[in-house]
């Protein structure tokens, strides 16, 4: 569920003025007002799944750097307010974990930091705990907005795994069918504990390709980390290169090993099944299902800070054999801080920037 509101909304949201009563002190101010938003008020009377609130406004929505005098402190270095708002919202009564997205113009470009967890829900992260054993699944069907096209798009996921050297490879994300013909790529662990891509060129006939090293310093069932695929079907270069990377945040990244580099230019080979987490092959027999806790997932066109094209809170998927898994944790709910400076009223559609690094659904 995605709401977009303007930065004079939360603002009003944040001192109370949407509420049934003023409150004018700005530092308690009321949520009753966030509750009466068409599509929010079912959600805060009882969260379930995951939701986001995208904010736009102008450089009173985005400021870095320590306090200007205001009634509030700096927040992470960031202090007006968004940041208010969010830190109002997660100091309510709502069980759910809740992140605020703010972006990264002290860099000078359009990209986001990593969420800041301001409350985790009672329950935990949000999860899709998978079995390696099953045949379970979650999936999306294609669009003509989500479909590869380009010559560069980054797979990664948030996982917890079971083991991380498995008996037999194991696949994360995938758009691989259960017939020949209608396989594209798969993304996942190999079963030496290395970083695994699949891909077709035919639909049929499938080449690998694996980290140089294997994931080191981590904890079977213990360690949550953040694991990547950077494909560059074409390089530039008359070839295709493939550079693994592992991240604690989903933000900051590290090349495992070096990147691969193969000769040729790949063209991501389309198929009609959906896009599938956890498995390959639509859930059709173990031996390639991921197990353990698969917490957010990015795709994104272009390289590690591209859109992402799809959903990246499992609960936004849809599930497949659903009996032999489960959703664990609890509800979340993302506000993005989507000001900057000079920000219009025109460009709260605006084609360039506003879509670029996220959407309300789409962080």
């Amino acid at each position: 569920m995605e709401l977009r509101m303007t930065q004079a909304t939360a603002s009003a949201l944040s001192n109370g003025m949407l509420g049934r009563t003023l409150v004018p002190d700005i530092g308690k101010p009321r949520i009753d007002g966030l509750k009466t938003l068409p599509g929010l008020s079912q959600w805060f009377r009882n969260p379930e799944d995951a939701a986001a609130l995208l904010v736009v406004g102008d450089s009173t929505g985005w400021s870095p750097g320590t306090a200007d005098g205001g009634p509030l402190p700096a927040v992470g270095g960031y202090l007006r307010w968004v940041d208010q708002f969010a830190t109002n919202v997660a100091a309510s009564s709502i069980d759910a974990t809740v992140r605020l997205n703010v972006n990264d113009f002290a860099n000078g470009n359009f990209r986001y930091q990593a969420p800041r967890v301001l409350k985790t829900a009672t329950a935990g992260l949000r999860a899709v705990r998978l079995p390696s054993s099953s045949q379970s699944t979650l999936t999306l069907p294609k669009t003509n907005n989500n479909k590869l096209t380009g010559t560069r798009h980054f797979f990664a996921a948030k996982v917890k795994a079971t083991t991380w050297v498995p008996a037999s490879p194991q696949t994360i994300l995938s758009d691989w069918g259960n017939i020949s013909g209608e396989w594209s790529w798969s993304f996942g662990i190999f079963s030496d504990g290395k970083l695994w891509f699949s891909y077709t060129q035919n639909g049929a006939t499938a080449i690998n390709r694996y980290s140089t090293v294997a994931i080191s310093g981590v904890t079977n069932a213990s360690t949550v980390l953040w694991v990547g695929v950077d494909v560059q079907w074409n390089n530039g270069a008359s070839g295709n290169t493939l550079t693994f990377y592992t991240s604690t945040n989903g933000h900051t990244w590290t090349i495992l090993g070096t990147a691969v580099v193969n000769a040729g230019v790949l063209i991501p080979f389309q198929t009609t099944q959906p896009y599938q987490i956890g498995c390959r092959t639509l859930g059709g027999g173990a031996g390639s299902n991921f197990g353990g806790d698969l917490y957010e997932v990015q795709m994104r066109k272009g390289d590690i800070y591209g859109p992402t094209f799809l959903p990246t809170q499992p609960d936004e998927w849809d599930p497949l054999n659903a009996g032999t898994f489960l959703m664990v944790g609890g509800p979340q709910l993302d506000i993005v801080n989507a000001s900057w400076p000079g920000m219009g009223l025109n460009q709260f559609d605006d084609a360039t920037n506003l879509p670029l690094p996220m959407t309300a659904k789409y962080p």
